[in-house]
C-alpha cells in the first residue's frame, strides 16, 4: 500500500468538502428548498413555515411528506393561497 497515495486522497477529500461547504454557504437555502433541490432566495416562504421544527432533518423529512402527496408546485401554492398577515413570519 503506498501511503503517498492515501495522503494525496485525504488532501483532495478535504478540499473537495471546503468547496462543497463554500457552496452550500454561498446560497444559503432553508431545509425545504434543500430536500426540494431548488434554491432560496431571502424571500422565502417555505422557511417560515419550517422554523417551528426544531431538527434540520425533520424539517426535511416534513416537506419530503408534503411534496410527495400534493407535489412541489401544490406545497407552494398551498403556502402562497395563504394571505401573507396569516403567514407565520420569521425570525430575526
Amino acid at each position: 500500500m503506498d501511503r503517498s497515495r492515501l495522503k494525496g486522497s485525504k488532501r483532495s477529500n478535504e478540499r473537495r468538502k471546503k468547496i462543497l461547504d463554500r457552496a452550500w454557504n454561498s446560497k444559503m437555502s432553508c431545509n425545504g428548498y434543500r430536500v426540494l433541490r431548488k434554491s432560496c432566495s431571502n424571500t422565502c416562504i417555505l422557511r417560515p413555515c419550517l422554523e417551528w421544527i426544531e431538527s434540520s432533518d425533520a424539517q426535511g423529512h416534513a416537506t419530503i411528506f408534503v411534496a410527495k402527496y400534493f407535489g412541489r408546485a401544490g406545497l407552494m401554492g398551498i403556502i402562497s393561497a395563504v394571505h401573507e398577515t396569516q403567514r407565520p413570519v420569521t425570525a430575526p
